[in-house]
């Protein structure tokens, strides 16, 4: 009896996003319980590493299906319901840590759809695609983020999210009324579900920050020799107004990864990392600029996860024009890729805002 009061606690923990005290009792369980007694708290904590993007998280499947137990507490992921659109927030930067942990999705897939069905397949579903479509595999990422949608059309923020990884897709592809069926799904679902409301507006802020949609602040100016310069006063406008701090479904996770595996790093600092470098380099301090830019370059290079750079179109291109010309320790194929794929990215946004 004892032994379930545990489990349930360690679930109220690990629900509530109290990883710390979620860590500390299952150290005492494990020293203290039979492992047959302990399907559940592995099947947990493996659910934590999932969106914590720890390669570890399929030993600790593995170790709940040993013991061949079936659930007796709710999949995790029906409890922690996300106050942005993404689920792929943290993620090791070491060399290959990621497509490690990529490699362990299809397992971890099935695992979880055979203990929680969809709500357990879709968390690992939703995880994938996100990966995929900044890793610029849209293709895969799209295929992915259909089923999700489908498979959740009627689940709110599950269907938002889905949607989301959808319309970046069409978007960065050319599917110009695509993306816009699906901005419309979406604003939708946020009229139909209040609880998805802010997930939506973050949606939009993001689409106003990357596409110059609202009009609100051009993507460029020109200076007395009629050189295009990117305007960033839009990004920096959010970053007062806290898009570069972790929202409170997302700090959990991050904190967590912090704890179990090293070189941790978000997206949200990879974004800002990139910024920092544009910025630096519109005031001219090219040490700053050369800083900021290899910190984010060695995540891109160790992680595939191009996207981020991508994403600023034809607004990246004084930073890699001004990287290839500096002699910084950048591949030129590298610099050349991302040229390409952002100037694309760029015609693209350009016909979306038509």
């Amino acid at each position: 009896m004892e032994n379930g009061k545990n489990l349930e606690l360690l679930y109220q923990y690990a629900s509530g996003y109290n990883f710390t005290a979620f860590a500390e009792l299952f150290a005492e369980l494990v020293s203290a319980v039979p492992a047959e007694e302990l399907a559940d708290a592995y099947m947990m904590r493996g659910q934590i590493k999932l969106f914590a993007a720890d390669e570890s998280f399929q030993k600790d499947l593995d170790t709940a299906g040993d013991i061949r137990g079936e659930p007796r507490f709710p999949c995790l992921n029906i409890q922690w319901q996300p106050g942005g659109p993404n689920r792929f927030v943290v993620f090791s930067k070491a060399p290959e840590a990621l497509q490690r942990f990529s490699r362990t999705l299809p397992r971890g897939y099935e695992k979880l759809t055979s203990w929680y069905g969809e709500a357990g397949g879709g968390m690992v579903r939703q995880m994938q695609s996100e990966i995929l479509y900044f890793s610029g595999n849209f293709s895969d990422a799209a295929v992915l983020s259909q089923e999700q949608y489908e498979r959740n059309r009627e689940q709110g923020t599950d269907a938002l999210m889905s949607l989301y990884v959808l319309f970046r897709c069409y978007l960065a592809t050319g599917a110009f009324e695509k993306a816009k069926l699906c901005m419309a799904e979406m604003a939708g679902i946020a009229e139909a579900h209040p609880d998805c409301i802010d997930s939506y507006e973050v949606i939009r802020d993001w689409v106003n920050l990357t596409t110059g949609w609202s009009g609100d602040t051009p993507r460029f100016h020109y200076v007395p020799n009629g050189e295009s310069l990117p305007v960033l006063e839009d990004r920096l406008a959010a970053i007062r107004n806290g898009i570069s701090r972790l929202g409170p479904s997302e700090e959990p996770f991050a904190e967590f990864a912090r704890t179990s595996y090293p070189e941790s790093y978000t997206m949200r600092q990879y974004y800002m990392d990139i910024f920092q470098s544009m910025h630096w380099l519109k005031v001219a301090d090219h040490t700053q600029t050369e800083f900021y830019f290899l910190r984010a370059y060695h995540v891109a290079a160790a992680s595939g996860l191009i996207m981020p750079f991508v994403e600023y179109g034809k607004q990246i291109i004084p930073l890699l024009q001004h990287i290839r010309s500096s002699g910084t320790d950048c591949p030129e194929d590298w610099i050349s890729m991302i040229l390409s794929l952002a100037e694309q990215y760029e015609k693209c946004l350009n016909v979306y805002r038509i």
